[in-house]
């Protein structure tokens, strides 16, 4: 091939790719956006001023006190600063998820259109949420240290 048309060849390559234009992917979707509309905090607010204290101890298997206990110990941990971008994700939303998870068992998949989060964030507020409760209750929480305690618990 000779010189003329390499270069030719890459002139049109040059000019196929960039009348090509990339379909750019929104950074979020609209419901998500409707957090603060939709959430769940909404409910537990309504759960909350009802008289029925047992309601809001079945949601999370815990009496309304000691949530309240749990947030105020790690709410130093979990709270984090909006941006212009958009608000931040509250402990009380951060704990209320986890909690939720770990109560119910529920899949992220599924969790993420009741607490209108995405996975991504729901997985992360887990994760935070985990390791400042394991911070802050330390005193509280036996760890296994050896193999043998693992295995212990394991065979209960």
């Amino acid at each position: 091939m000779d010189i003329r048309k390499k270069k030719a060849a890459i002139a049109i390559i040059i000019a196929v790719s960039a009348t090509k234009r990339r379909i750019r992917k929104r950074w979020t979707k609209e419901w998500l956006l409707k957090r603060d509309q939709y959430t769940h905090l909404k409910l537990l607010t309504e759960i909350r001023n009802a008289e029925e204290e047992e309601d809001y101890a079945n949601y999370f298997r815990m009496k309304e006190a000691c949530f309240d206990d749990l947030l105020e110990m790690v709410k130093p941990y979990l709270t984090k600063k909006d941006t212009i971008m958009r608000k931040a994700i509250s402990a009380e939303e951060r704990l209320a998820v986890t909690l939720r998870y770990l109560a119910t068992g529920r899949n992220i998949q599924d969790l993420k259109f009741s607490v209108i989060m995405s996975p991504a964030a729901i997985s992360k507020a887990i994760m935070d949420t985990c390791q400042a409760l394991l911070y802050v209750l330390q005193s509280y929480i036996k760890m296994p240290m050896t193999e043998e305690d693992w295995k212990e618990i394991a065979s209960d």
